[in-house]
């Protein structure tokens, strides 16, 4: 389900597990897998994009990674259908894509949110600093 986040206009996935204790009104958020090489690091993390900082949470909140947006390099993957997103940070690299949802929802609608939440986690990058090429 997306939701409108009202302060900046910006689409994410409607997320109960984030936390705003980060003390910023994140521009982006949204429930992702979060990989690194060939391994998942948490199917059922979040990142959030805002203050000039980008978070990688794991599900129970704990922080994989938290950098200034201007040291960030993400692009979006050809693999999956757009859904997913490459982001390289100080030499690391990761992997996030849309988690999975049951098999019950129709496969296309599926690939539609997920593209446009990677669109949307995209945009909100660039607008705070970060640059959209690899590094």
């Amino acid at each position: 389900m997306l939701s409108f986040l009202e302060p900046t206009g910006q689409y994410a996935l409607a997320t109960a597990s984030a936390s705003p204790s980060d003390g910023i009104a994140p521009q982006f958020r949204g429930d992702v897998a979060i990989g690194s090489a060939l391994r998942y690091i948490d199917k059922r993390g979040s990142v959030s994009v805002g203050g000039g900082r980008l978070v990688l949470r794991r599900r129970s909140g704990e922080v994989i990674v938290d950098a200034p947006a201007r040291r960030v390099n993400a692009v979006a993957m050809r693999t999956g259908l757009g859904a997913a997103a490459r982001i390289w940070i100080a030499g690391e690299r990761y992997t996030i894509e849309v988690q999975h949802r049951p098999l019950s929802l129709h496969p296309f609608r599926m690939i539609k949110d997920g593209r446009e939440l990677m669109a949307a986690f995209l945009h909100a990058l660039e607008a705070e600093g970060g640059r959209l090429d690899k590094p």
